[in-house]
C-alpha cells in the first residue's frame, strides 16, 4: 500500500498531508505494540523530516475496526478491574 504524500505550504512553513487510499487509515502502530495505544485516522501531518514509509502504515477499514474492537476490549477489562 503506497501513501498519498502532498507537500503543504504555509507562511509558517511546510509540513507532509499524508493519507492512504480509499478504504485505508494511516497508523504509527505495529503488531506487538501495546493494543491500548492503537490508533488511526484518515490524514496525518508531519514535519519533512519524518520518514512516513518507516514511521506509518496503512491499514484496510477492516483492520481498522478489528484493532478498535480489541482495544476498546483491553479498555473495558482494565476499567473493571480498578473498580475491584
Amino acid at each position: 500500500m503506497e501513501f498519498v504524500i502532498e507537500l503543504v505550504e504555509t507562511k509558517n512553513g511546510s509540513f507532509n498531508k499524508t493519507t492512504c487510499e480509499e478504504g485505508h487509515w494511516i497508523t504509527n502502530w505495529k503488531e506487538g505494540d501495546d493494543i491500548l495505544n492503537f490508533n488511526a485516522s484518515k490524514v496525518v501531518c508531519t514535519p519533512l523530516s519524518v520518514d512516513v514509509n518507516k514511521e506509518y502504515r496503512c491499514v484496510s477499514d477492516e483492520e481498522y475496526e478489528r484493532l478498535t474492537k480489541e482495544r476498546e476490549v483491553k479498555e473495558k477489562e482494565m476499567m473493571e478491574k480498578e473498580r475491584l
